[in-house]
């Protein structure tokens, strides 16, 4: 069976390999990091790549547990997640629903975070883990540094308001493999 799996994540075109539609909670979070990890080893065998793949998505996928809107009546599916193999890269793709009063605080964030140099990016890293300023929620914006630093900021971001309170959130991170 492995060989098989390994034989078809193994082609040259676009390669799905982990992809999920549902609802969060602590246990499908696991089981998404999981089977993403095993899947990913199957057809990475450079252990830098697969570490610093997984390192993302767990950031990624914290993020989106802590902070996400519970969206339910768009058919139990409040996020969508893919993590995929275009040429050598590797790409994660989220969405998720946020409450349309956080966006401009999101994005300004993201913006604010893109237009560092990777040295500012770990000094406000740094600072922020000295001063403890997290928020109710439990995040500092650490992880959103962390995405961004570990992708080489090669991250795009597109918010749709869906209706007066609640807007979809795409983020879509590209990790080189070179």
């Amino acid at each position: 069976m492995v060989d098989i799996i390994k034989k078809r994540l193994n082609s040259d075109h676009d390669i799905v390999i982990f992809s999920y539609a549902g609802k969060t909670s602590h246990e499908k979070v696991n089981f998404i990091l999981e089977m993403s990890e095993s899947r990913l080893k199957i057809i990475e065998t450079r252990s830098t790549i697969v570490k610093r793949v997984v390192n993302i998505l767990i950031e990624v996928l914290q993020n989106i547990f802590n902070h996400s809107e519970d969206f339910s009546i768009v058919d139990h599916r409040s996020f969508k997640y893919s993590l995929f193999k275009k040429g050598g890269d590797y790409f994660i793709t989220t969405e998720n629903f946020i409450k349309t009063v956080n966006v401009n605080g999101l994005a300004e964030k993201l913006n604010s975070y893109l237009a560092l140099s990777d040295g500012d990016l770990t000094r406000i890293y740094r600072k922020t883990l000295e001063n403890g300023g997290f928020s109710v929620k439990g995040g500092a914006g650490l992880g959103l540094i962390h995405i961004i630093r570990r992708s080489g900021g090669n991250l795009d971001y597109k918010f749709s308001k869906v209706d007066d309170e609640n807007s979809l959130f795409q983020l879509n991170v590209q990790i080189k493999a070179e």
